[in-house]
């Protein structure tokens, strides 16, 4: 009987606040638009959150996958070698399974047009420890991972459905890859992106004999923890064989005095944690633009529940009991609440799908636990926004306002309409000061040297398959006749090569001593780059001392090399660099010349120290081509393709993208966070000033006749409006320094991420004060002119 009198009550409440929602349409359309735009706001930055930080692997006991690195100095996150991973592997009191993958240059012939694919090489025994099973077939056998064993090859399930039309006889066809066949052995389901969702195909990895060193740590090695083994107990166990490794393999780089070691990462977690970084300011600057809409919405509310005092006066002067009144008024707000949750929903589709498109997480979609949070959001937001005005409302004495005609204001409910003002005032300066900082920070970066000139160069990738190209010479006079044919095109200025482009995919780095100089107890490191004949014309990268690479470097004249300015001040201090002899892994080399540094990874990083090695004087199987021409991009890749054509029907040129993508992509992070928190800054200053500018206009309201009366008795136009903007310039006061003050205290999480600018910086703080001093200006200055033109007569007369 009391469940059913509830419901009842319950329907009643709903049926009421339906109909006051219709009545007061502008009112609610109002209140659910703000909801709706805060809301979205909220739920698809979420989506980015999930995505990044929350959402565990989509593999079975995800908390139990770990990746293995070694940390070298210098280089804290390497991966690892053949060796580490086959003696790993063999530790079963630690991993129940291990895996190893790498990238690989894999181009589809015997199509009319080669395209380069996607390819992994990965281990069978990765697929058993990430918990997966194929679609259709099966994944590799031990024969097919020995080195020149039988060819096989795994499919995605998008590929297979893009290039073979969801075949399903798949698993008895073959794919020519380099020129070789691979027979299909299974096709991988769409949800198995691994290790991301644009990879192809997988195929085995079959070591050579020459791998099977400590020196190549091109693996990325994953395993499943064993059973009853923690992360901490597994860290432990990596520090004990990494002492045991170190002791037994007389190596400097694996030496734990120098600083090498062995660890293990969560897989939901194995990043340098910058992301995640960004991803927590973009969260904390939109729950303060959510906190701001609260705060805006709570103030309509208390204006309205002010309104209707002389209503709620008559129903509890009749007999409704106040936690009756109170409920049906936080009825009314959770049904706008629910509405502005509906078109926030929707909204944040869109908003995901923007995200999606230009954010830094990639591909992000409405799954569950975004929506769920949309959705109890929305619920929470209504509680919140609606609790005190439905609670103040019935604490007015229905005596008193049935004789004041209602329209009565508490102290409280002055005092709580002041501090939501105060409140949106704080938040929006503290998310204006740190949105400017990000911006300013990321106008300094822009500025940084780069050391080459990207402007009108075009980059492009070239990958030579040791099945056709098995030599040093074949290889040279592939990229020979492309350089000189290329030099040949209308419009073309300069062209050239290089395995380590600036701000592009990877870097390579290694070890190197100086001859005739003491061995250094961590062994030095440096980038390496080699590059074709014209690479520094080309870029524009000066030339310092010495000679840049001449015709005469070819195979069998006297190695040489060039080093950058960064490697002759870190290691050559003191010293004549010309001349100085390098001791590669591969080799001696002499210095020939020095050139400018180059920004190579990130604007914000030091410029590192590099060593070039000639690609005429030794070949490399691959190149990334730099063109500097002022023609359309698609003109010049055209004509590329058609040289490349030209000299080998069978190689694709791929990943053609102009020089400066890539640098904007290095920055797209913190440019989209920048802009992102100054969007939510300008979204909170609008609500800030349009809801002083509310309260203001309803105080001038309710002091009508009290106006009217100061102004019969002589107070002048600008007396009146000074009145009223002294009613609000002490709030935008306290709200401007309690936005500071919540600033500082943030200051640990922005001030790690600004590039030249200090926390303090003079300039942004100015600006963002004088931004909220015009609001509140702005704000006060319709209220206190329409309080000004205050015809006394009307008023005491309507009063």
């Amino acid at each position: 009987m009391r469940g059913t009198q509830f419901a009842d009550q319950l329907g009643a409440d709903v049926r009421l606040a339906i109909r006051q929602a219709r009545k007061h349409l502008s009112y609610s359309l109002t209140c659910m638009a703000v909801l709706a735009f805060g809301l979205a706001a909220n739920t698809a930055v979420f989506s980015v959150v999930y995505s990044t930080i929350l959402k565990p692997p989509p593999y079975p006991e995800p908390g139990r996958l770990v990746v293995v690195h070694n940390r070298f100095p210098q280089l804290p996150r390497m991966g690892m070698s053949p060796l580490d991973y086959l003696e790993l592997r063999s530790h079963q009191e630690l991993f129940a399974n291990a895996g190893a993958y790498y990238f690989l240059d894999l181009t589809r012939t015997g199509i009319e047009r080669p395209v380069k694919v996607n390819a992994i090489a990965a281990t069978s025994s990765l697929f058993d420890t990430l918990g997966v099973q194929p679609l259709l077939g099966r994944t590799f056998t031990s024969d097919e991972e020995q080195f020149q064993g039988p060819h096989a090859v795994l499919l995605s399930e998008r590929y297979w459905r893009d290039q073979f039309a969801a075949d399903p006889n798949i698993l008895t066809r073959a794919v020519q890859l380099d020129g070789e066949l691979y027979q299909v052995a299974g096709v991988m389901p769409q949800s198995f992106a691994f290790p991301n969702d644009v990879t192809d195909m997988w195929v085995p990895v079959a070591f050579k004999q020459s791998q099977l060193t400590y020196k190549n740590v091109f693996l990325r090695m994953y395993a499943r923890l064993a059973p009853d083994v923690t992360f901490d107990q597994a860290s432990a166990r990596m520090e004990q064989l990494s002492e045991q490794s170190s002791r037994n393999y007389s190596d400097a780089r694996r030496s734990i005095a120098a600083g090498w070691r062995m660890f293990v990462s969560p897989m939901a977690r194995d990043d340098d944690g910058s992301l995640r970084r960004w991803v927590t300011i973009l969260f904390a600057a939109v729950m303060c633009l959510l906190l701001i809409v609260c705060s805006n919405v709570a103030g309509l509310l208390l204006v309205r529940s002010s309104e209707r005092q002389f209503e709620l006066s008559v129903r509890l002067a009749l007999g409704a009991s106040g936690f009756r009144i109170a409920r049906q008024l936080l009825t009314e707000v959770l049904m706008l609440s629910i509405g502005g949750g509906v078109v926030g929903l929707l909204l944040a589709r869109a908003g995901i799908s923007w995200l999606s498109e230009y954010g830094p997480a990639g591909k992000l979609r409405v799954e569950a636990p975004v929506f769920w949070f949309g959705a109890v959001l929305a619920l929470l937001t209504g509680v919140v926004c609606g609790i005190y005005p439905a609670w103040s409302a019935t604490k007015i004495p229905a005596a008193n306002s049935l004789k004041a005609g209602g329209h009565q204001r508490t102290a409280s409910q002055r005092t709580w309409q002041q501090g939501l003002i105060v409140a949106q005032v704080a938040l929006a300066t503290t998310l204006l000061l740190c949105g400017g900082l990000l911006v300013q920070s990321l106008i300094r970066l822009l500025d940084v040297p780069l050391g080459f000139e990207p402007r009108n160069i075009l980059s492009m990738e070239i990958t030579l398959p040791g099945s056709r190209y098995p030599t040093p010479e074949a290889r040279g006079r592939f990229f020979g006749a492309i350089l000189e044919e290329g030099a040949r095109i209308p419009g073309v200025e300069n062209i050239s090569g290089c395995t380590l482009l600036p701000f592009g995919y990877g870097e390579n780095v290694n070890s190197f001593e100086i001859t005739g100089q003491p061995k250094p107890p961590v062994p030095a490191i440096a980038l390496i780059n080699n590059v074709l004949p014209g690479y520094f014309e080309t870029l524009r990268i000066p030339l310092l001392r010495g000679r840049y690479f001449a015709a005469q470097d070819r195979p069998g004249s006297e190695p040489v090399a060039l080093i950058d300015d960064s490697f002759a001040q870190r290691f050559l201090a003191g010293l004549d660099p010309i001349g100085q002899r390098l001791k590669m892994p591969w080799g001696t080399f002499t210095i020939a010349g020095i050139v400018g540094g180059v920004k190579t990874t990130a604007l914000d990083l030091e410029i590192r120290p590099t060593i070039y090695f000639s690609g005429q004087q030794t070949p490399i199987p691959g190149s990334t081509l730099v063109i500097r021409s002022q023609l359309p991009m698609t003109t010049i890749e055209e004509s590329i393709q058609r040289v490349v054509a030209w000299i080998d029907p069978d190689e694709p040129v791929y990943n053609v993208m102009p020089l400066q993508t890539f640098i904007d992509r290095s920055v797209k992070t913190r440019r989209f966070i920048a802009s992102l928190t100054n969007v939510f800054a300008s979204a909170g200053i609008t609500l800030a000033a349009l809801g002083l500018f509310g309260l203001l206009s309803y105080v001038v309201a309710l002091r009508r006749r009290e106006i009217g009366i100061r102004m019969a008795v002589g107070a002048s136009s600008q007396a009146i409006a000074l009145l009223v903007c002294r009613g609000a310039i002490p709030l935008v006061a306290i709200g401007t320094l309690l936005g500071a003050m919540v600033a500082v205290g943030a200051r640990h999480l922005i001030a790690s991420q600004l590039y030249g600018t200090q926390f303090e910086d003079a300039g942004t703080w100015t600006a963002v004060l004088g931004i909220v001093t015009a609001m509140g200006l702005l704000a006060c200055a319709g209220p206190a002119w329409r309080a000004a033109r205050t015809n006394p007569v009307n008023a005491l007369r309507d009063g």
